[in-house]
């Protein structure tokens, strides 16, 4: 009997958690959420950054295939609508996003917002084409140019901007898009990539840049657009990169 009853008395006088040390026990838990909580924001934007770097890479690759099977010719990068017949780049590079062609009823829309995601992660931006690879005017001899560009025209394509990530529904690349005032890429923060745009160069190859570090000459390098100040000239203001 004096056993069991000993063993009972130890089991009702076992002591348990202290307030002190429950207190220790939060205090612990809420540091380990404070140091895994900025590690998941940045394995979400280091995932975004991915999969923008994936969609230029998947335009680029569409580019170079589309550029075979038209004699060495760029598509037109700028609106054009001829005879009922949207002429846009997307239009023109869509064909080479589907094994066996594009399905149908995919259209203008719809390829920058299909299911394929072909569009910037960030719902805030999307994709813009740089309009001075297809000459919609005349050169400064007033000589008209031809629509469709050489890609061999281009002394130094991997200098060059085939498409830059822009706000929502800015299609294209052009003067407007680095003015003091543009709300297309120059004077909007914050950027989608941690203070970063995605780019991809007419050569293929594809970067995570800020936009105060690109130039003017990055988008009118070797076309009808190009002077020399433009070299010289940044994209944007640092401010805006954040």
């Amino acid at each position: 009997m004096n056993y069991l009853f000993k063993a009972r008395r130890i089991w009702i006088t076992c002591p348990g958690f202290t307030l002190t040390e429950l207190m220790v026990v939060v205090a612990v838990i809420g540091l380990l959420f404070g140091l895994l909580f900025p590690l998941v924001g940045r394995m979400v934007e280091s995932a975004e950054e991915s999969k923008c770097i994936a969609n230029w890479r998947t335009f680029s690759e569409a580019l170079q295939l589309y550029v075979i099977d038209h004699d060495g010719k760029l598509p037109s990068t700028a609106y054009m609508n001829r005879g009922g017949v949207d002429q846009e780049v997307r239009i023109a590079l869509l064909p080479y996003f589907y094994s066996g062609g594009a399905p149908r009823g995919i259209g203008k829309l719809s390829l920058t917002n299909d299911d394929r995601g072909f569009q910037c992660p960030d719902e805030d931006w999307s994709y813009g084409f740089n309009v001075f690879l297809t000459p919609t005017t005349r050169d400064k001899a007033n000589q008209k140019l031809p629509l469709y560009q050489p890609m061999s025209s281009f002394d130094d394509p991997s200098r060059l901007i085939f498409g830059i990530d822009q706000t929502n529904g800015n299609r294209w690349l052009g003067s407007s898009s680095w003015s003091s005032n543009s709300k297309k890429l120059a004077g909007v923060a914050p950027k989608p990539h941690r203070g970063r745009v995605g780019v991809c160069w007419l050569d293929g190859h594809v970067t995570m840049s800020r936009v105060s570090e690109l130039t003017v000459a990055d988008v009118t390098r070797g076309t009808y657009g190009y002077s020399e100040a433009d070299d010289d000239k940044p994209l944007g203001d640092p401010e805006f990169d954040k």
